[in-house]
């Protein structure tokens, strides 16, 4: 699925039964003499695959909104991790995206349903932006208009850095391992280290207002 990192893995036999599939199909378009079925397939794949990740968000957020309803001792970063196969960084990127930007009634409901077809890495890359209230409704239209991740991110580090001068401007960034580097006049430096996706939910709580305060841009 498009976005999701360090899942666990699926075994053998379900890829060799993918495979023969997309054999099939291509074997079907070369019995008409027409690339259009395999062409069809590959635009349900993908569909397929946004829907999934949309699908996901909202299950991860319903889950947490409704997990101290269930007879569970477990966390459910744990649970979703062992049952999913979805680390706690990701379970993060993807609850925190339904819950800033498609849960949040303080954006348009119209924007909402527009938002719903952007790519997941720009809906992770705006998620902490929209759940602070930093877009104001020029930036929500330039948003539901933009087609790519890059276009996303330029309106989010408009909406951020909009009276600043972009050639001088600090910016931090957090990878995806926890570092933290520093960019600036095309030079860059590390910083520091946050914790992301590991101890208890006081240092993740502690983790997201350092990075929200900062304006910490996420990779």
């Amino acid at each position: 699925m498009s976005g999701l990192e360090q899942v666990v893995g699926f075994p053998l036999s379900v890829f060799k039964k993918a495979e023969d599939e997309v054999d099939e199909v291509i074997e079907q378009s070369l019995i008409v003499g027409l690339p259009d079925a395999a062409i069809q397939y590959g635009w349900q794949l993908i569909a397929g695959g946004h829907l999934s990740g949309i699908k996901l968000c909202k299950l991860l957020y319903e889950l947490t909104e409704m997990w101290p309803r269930f007879q569970t001792s477990d966390d459910i970063r744990d649970a979703v991790f062992k049952g999913m196969g979805v680390p706690p960084e990701t379970y993060r990127k993807y609850e925190g995206v339904w819950r800033s930007i498609f849960a949040n009634e303080n954006i348009d409901k119209r924007v909402r349903e527009m938002m719903r077809n952007k790519p997941m890495r720009g809906l992770i890359g705006i998620a902490a932006a929209a759940r602070n209230g930093e877009f104001n409704e020029e930036h929500w239209g330039a948003l539901a208009s933009a087609h790519d991740v890059g276009s996303m991110l330029a309106v989010r580090d408009q909406a951020r850095h909009i009276e600043r001068d972009n050639a001088g401007r600090l910016t931090i960034t957090l990878q995806r391992d926890g570092r933290l580097v520093a960019h600036q006049n095309g030079e860059q430096e590390e910083v520091g280290y946050l914790a992301v996706g590991a101890g208890s939910e006081l240092v993740q709580a502690a983790v997201r207002r350092i990075i929200d305060a900062a304006g910490i841009v996420e990779r």
